[in-house]
């Protein structure tokens, strides 16, 4: 519309001045002495004028396009090289997602041929790479994207993802950080620094970490709750290896305070105040989480805390801490191995038959052999007992919820799959129940039974994790294996 108009202006422009100068005629003379003289009426010497001054334009855009025209041949060229090579890219990274390697490598060649030096065709390259199971290649090319700077995020990407799959933990943790001061913020970079810091035992780096992921919003609360006191309790680990108990103990009370009723952190709290002289304090954190959920770490540590008095006085002790929770089979195994450790065998066999009645789990069966082999002599009922313990089911045990995985000790990590957090107290189902080693000859002339050779499960009466010397458990207490 606005260029119509225009158009319009112009003509009428055009035919005001034409009839301006068909009313005011006149003459114009051009005059050389002693050469020439030319004279031409008003009107025609305009349009002589008006004509000259086209021929000029057209001549200026004549020599403009034969002097430009290598220049635009030259863009021509490029663009085209340029779709070409984009082509190549879009074709080359679907045929990477379809796993197609022969088609892959051919595009990476194409796209290299077309853009060479160009971040996608360098990343295309390196992913054909990985496809075809070029790890050198690949490793070259990340390292070519790593070093220019607006891909330098995604070659860094890619070198980590090289050192995970080989398994190069602590160079996966370099790229890691190298991407996170690229991008800070970046929920990928945080959640592999968190992963491989667990991994690799740096648990104060991993707190950091955490405390970031949590500033991205990016987690459920819930989540990294639970995250940040298996953090905690490993970081009081650390500090109580290196002997700071003030701070070991403030990271073990801040991972109670997140999980309250979480045996782990309620035994490293324990093994704290003990190691600080507070047995007081140990029972009392004891007592409360035993109400909430009795568990054989909590067992384990209450040997600290009562070592000082005698066997007696320690399982009247250990009957008060299972009246919290009376009727719990981990309350049973607790009064029958003081019981146990006080020689009062028919206590003993007291607190565990009621466990007896119903389907006895290969924990029960053994202890159960031990009670009546040492207590009572009989071996004819021991063995008995052990027999059934190989085919009874496995006892709980913490088994990693990713893997299967069974370990007789928490921690943050699995032992053998190297995750964080999947450890959980549980039945470990898949086990198949194997048999019992054979009676030997004991030192005394009877009959000695192997009773931890029964290869049911490992060992599950997960024993906190010796924190310092003060708590060592008592030789004379052994609990059942």
């Amino acid at each position: 519309m606005i260029r119509a108009l225009f158009v319009f202006a112009l003509i009428g422009a055009i035919l005001f001045v034409g009839n301006w100068l068909l009313d005011h005629p006149g003459n114009v003379s051009i005059a050389l002495p002693g050469f020439f003289a030319i004279e031409w009426s008003f009107a025609w010497a305009m349009t002589l004028l008006g004509a000259a001054l086209v021929l000029a334009i057209v001549a200026a855009v004549v020599l403009y396009l034969v002097i430009a025209a290598p220049w635009h041949l030259s863009r021509g060229f490029e663009r085209r090289r340029r779709e070409k090579g984009q082509q190549a890219i879009s074709l080359g990274m679907v045929a990477v997602a379809a796993g197609d390697r022969q088609e892959a490598q051919k595009q990476a060649g194409r796209a290299t041929g077309f853009l060479p030096n160009q971040p996608m065709t360098t990343l295309l390259a390196a992913q054909s790479a990985q496809l075809n199971g070029d790890n050198e290649a690949a490793q070259q090319f990340f390292s070519q994207l790593a070093e220019q700077p607006e891909a330098a995020f995604l070659g860094l990407r890619g070198l980590w993802m090289q050192a995970m799959k080989d398994g190069r933990s602590r160079d996966a943790l370099h790229f890691a950080k190298l991407a996170h001061d690229q991008q800070p913020n970046s929920v990928w970079v945080l959640d592999s620094l968190f992963d491989l810091q667990t991994r690799l035992g740096q648990w104060e780096e991993a707190h950091k970490t955490l405390a970031a992921l949590g500033r991205t919003k990016n987690q459920p609360a819930k989540q990294l709750e639970r995250d940040g006191a298996l953090v905690d309790i490993e970081c009081s680990r650390l500090a109580a290896a290196a002997g700071d108990k003030t701070r070991a103990l403030g990271a073990a009370e801040s991972a109670l305070k997140k999980l309250s009723d979480f045996a782990p952190a309620a035994a490293q709290v324990a093994a704290m105040h003990i190691a600080n002289g507070r047995r007081g304090k140990a029972e009392k954190v004891l007592e409360d989480t035993w109400k909430a959920d009795p568990h054989p770490m909590l067992a384990d540590i209450y040997r600290g805390v009562v070592d000082q008095v005698s066997a007696d006085k320690q399982l009247n002790l250990a009957k008060n801490l299972a009246d919290k929770r009376p009727d719990h089979p981990e309350s049973r195994f607790l009064v029958a191995a003081f019981a146990m450790a006080a020689e009062q065998w028919g206590k003993a066999r007291k607190a565990v038959e009621p466990l007896t009645r119903q389907h006895p789990d290969a924990r029960v069966c053994r202890l159960m052999a031990e009670i009546e082999m040492h207590g009572f002599n009989d071996a004819d009922a021991a063995r008995e007992w052990l027999a059934r313990s190989a085919s009874a089911s496995p006892e709980p045990a913490w088994v990693c919820s990713e893997t299967g995985a069974v370990q007789a000790d928490w921690s943050a990590v699995c032992d053998e799959s190297k995750l964080f957090g999947t450890l959980e107290w549980r039945v470990p189902h898949h086990l198949v129940p194997a048999l019992p080693s054979v009676l030997g000859a004991s030192s005394s002339g009877g009959t000695n039974l192997t009773v931890a050779a029964s290869n049911t499960a490992v060992h599950t009466e997960a024993s906190a994790p010796v924190i310092v010397d003060a708590i060592a458990e008592p030789a004379e207490i052994k609990a059942a294996s």
